[in-house]
């Protein structure tokens, strides 16, 4: 299965935490966040991953490199930063078949990657959606280019207020 992993949120309402860095390599318990995904995927065996980058790509390149450590392959897309994705995915609709798992790099999920994975493939619809307290969770199968169904792995963009 191709996974889609958008690790191009610019984060300016986490400055200065992001002045040198984006929100998907902000250190979590002594990992940046992008790390945690990746070794959530390589241990749910998804290995065929493409990853979405916009600032600070250069950093995220040299952090996971091709995936070789994790025992993935991961391949690189460049972003504006904060790309709608299911706009971005209708762009690469060509180069991939369905189904295809979409996740934000730059949330901390415990390794749930495995058990979704495998209960959506038993539910219909053109795209299943994890939640977390009925809120979405930015991880779903994806089945058919719906962007009106894609719009929840959209990341808002909150203002420093918003935040605090």
């Amino acid at each position: 299965m191709k996974i889609f992993v958008f690790a191009d949120r610019l984060g300016q309402e986490l400055q200065p935490l992001t002045d040198r860095t984006c929100p998907a390599l902000l250190p979590v318990a002594g990992k940046p966040l992008l790390e945690h995904t990746i070794e959530s995927l390589a241990l749910a065996d998804l290995k065929d991953i493409t990853l979405i980058a916009a600032n600070y790509a250069d950093q995220i390149r040299l952090l996971l490199a091709d995936g070789r450590r994790w025992g993935v392959n991961i391949h690189y897309l460049s972003s504006r930063g904060e790309a709608e994705p299911g706009l971005f995915l209708q762009r690469q609709a060509h180069t991939v078949t369905s189904p295809y798992l979409v996740l934000r790099g730059d949330i901390l999920r415990n390794p749930c990657v495995q058990q979704f994975a495998e209960q959506a493939a038993a539910v219909e619809g053109a795209v299943v959606q994890a939640t977390i307290d009925h809120k979405p969770a930015a991880l779903c199968l994806v089945r058919s280019l719906d962007t009106a169904a894609l719009e929840h792995l959209a990341w808002p963009v909150l203002t420093q207020a918003q935040v605090a």
